[in-house]
This record gives C-alpha cells, sequence and structure tokens, in this order.
C-alpha cells in the first residue's frame, strides 16, 4: 500500500486473512478526502484484537492516503 507522502506498508496475505483488515473510503457515510486520510486508508481492527494490535508496532500498518496498491 503506498500512501502519497511516499510512506508504503507491505501487509502478508496471511495478516489480512486473520484480521480482516479493511481498506475503508469512507467514515461516517461520507467519501474521505485527502485532508481526512484519504483517498484510501487501511484500518486494522485493534477493539476486536486488543492483545496483539494495541501495540506501538501497529501504528505502522495503518496507511492513509493510499493511492496505489501492489499485489503481488
Amino acid at each position: 500500500f503506498h500512501a502519497l507522502d511516499g510512506y508504503f506498508y507491505s501487509i502478508p496475505l496471511s495478516e489480512l486473512k486473520k484480521y480482516h483488515v479493511i481498506l475503508a473510503y469512507k467514515m461516517n457515510g461520507k467519501r474521505l478526502k485527502i485532508r481526512d486520510y484519504g483517498p484510501l486508508f487501511v484500518v486494522y481492527p485493534r477493539d476486536q484484537y486488543r492483545k496483539e494490535l494495541n501495540v506501538p508496532t501497529t501504528e505502522g500498518k495503518f496507511v492513509w492516503q493510499v493511492f496505489r496498491m501492489v499485489v503481488r
């Protein structure tokens, strides 16, 4: 997942399946704008996996302002 600011993060397929990671384009029914983390935002379900995902290393997995996704 590549962000507008040059940041990128590779998510293993096993992690996508395990946590059901979301690629959000709306929040509260409204399309995400660049100033609101859009156009796309990678979101992990931290509330559902508190012990595993509520750790400092998870922050880097949340990618906002996603404009490109490469699947290999």
